[in-house]
């Protein structure tokens, strides 16, 4: 992402790569169109031994490297490029917590044969901190998605999640040859309809003249 145009807007990354998991569900419906913005991005991996469960929903664009030297250029023979998992929704039970069953139908025969739902924990991790600062916030709307989704997962709202609407206007632009072919028909094309409308209005006058007499 260009910022200061040198080479330093290497470490400005973005990534519309999206797990299909709840807490991006609006980023990964409109992957091709939506994208995600990282402002100085570590990365996050699976650490040995780790029992909960990891989703990493967000991943860095094929290609990333981890700049070690902080020259802010790869150096390939020590810098190999990959996909860094960027994002990631961890959830774990909550070993003796159980969430009691809602007053079931006494008609409903399923209902009263459901089991209590285990509790479990919730988290979202990223792997940089800039991702919501006011910047990007106040210029990404993929990243504004972002953080909307991860909060209505972590409430357990994510059946929420979509896509919302905004009331800005949309800009709209046109090609140069759309506005010379606009500048034309204004230029031309009314009047020709204009005269074309008084041909046919005068023709009928004077059929209805003649055919009086």
């Amino acid at each position: 992402m260009r910022l200061s145009f040198n080479d330093s807007d290497h470490v400005r990354i973005v990534t519309n790569s999206f797990s299909s998991h709840a807490s991006v569900s609006t980023l990964s419906r409109n992957a091709p169109a939506a994208a995600v913005v990282f402002f100085g991005a570590g990365s996050l991996d699976r650490m040995p031994g780790a029992t909960a469960k990891i989703d990493f929903a967000v991943r860095a664009a094929p290609g990333t490297f981890a700049d070690t030297n902080k020259n802010f250029v790869q150096d390939k023979d020590t810098e190999k490029g990959g996909s860094y998992n960027l994002a990631a929704a961890v959830t774990k039970p909550i070993v003796g917590a159980v969430k009691p069953p809602a007053a079931p139908d006494p008609k409903d025969k399923k209902a009263t044969d459901k089991k209590p739902e285990t509790k479990e924990m919730r988290a979202f991790v990223t792997a940089d901190a800039d991702a919501f600062s006011d910047l990007v916030m106040s210029n990404v709307r993929g990243n504004q998605f972002l953080l909307v989704d991860a909060v209505r997962w972590l409430v357990g709202e994510e059946s929420f999640s979509g896509a919302e609407t905004s009331e800005e206007d949309v800009r709209i632009e046109h090609t140069k040859q759309q506005d010379l072919s606009w500048f034309y028909a204004t230029i031309f094309g009314a009047p020709c309809l204009v005269l074309a409308a008084g041909v046919v209005v005068s023709r009928r006058s004077r059929r209805a003249g003649g055919s009086k007499r």
